[in-house]
């Protein structure tokens, strides 16, 4: 039974470990990131992920550059990150930055509302 609150696919590829490294840049209200995904590959030749206010820069699979789509936005769901991917992928590195919008859902990026 899939998971209607997300566009994941747990049952083909999922995560199973996050390395992650961020910068965070105050006056633009931004982080940037990279993401490595250590995942259970079941067979599968996409990753599915959720996102939400990212711009997706590069995607490697297994050390080499990966083709990737980002779906249209859904309202309370984001946009699913769509990764090709082998079946024998057992990692996949994201780099992203938030977008300009983001700063309004992560806390500590956002203006301090009293002043």
């Amino acid at each position: 039974m899939r998971d209607i609150h997300s566009f994941s696919r747990p049952d083909e590829a999922a995560v199973k470990h996050l390395a992650l490294e961020l910068d965070v840049d105050f006056d633009k209200q931004q982080l940037a990131g990279k993401a490595t995904l250590e995942i259970d590959n079941r067979g599968a030749r996409e990753l599915v992920l959720d996102t939400n206010g990212l711009d997706i820069h590069s995607v490697t699979a297994g050390g080499a550059p990966a083709a990737f789509t980002l779906g249209d936005p859904v309202k309370f769901l984001g946009r699913a990150l769509t990764i090709a991917i082998t079946p024998s992928t057992e990692s996949v590195t994201i780099e992203y930055t938030t977008s300009p919008d983001a700063a309004d859902r992560t806390p500590g990026l956002a203006p301090d509302p009293r002043g």
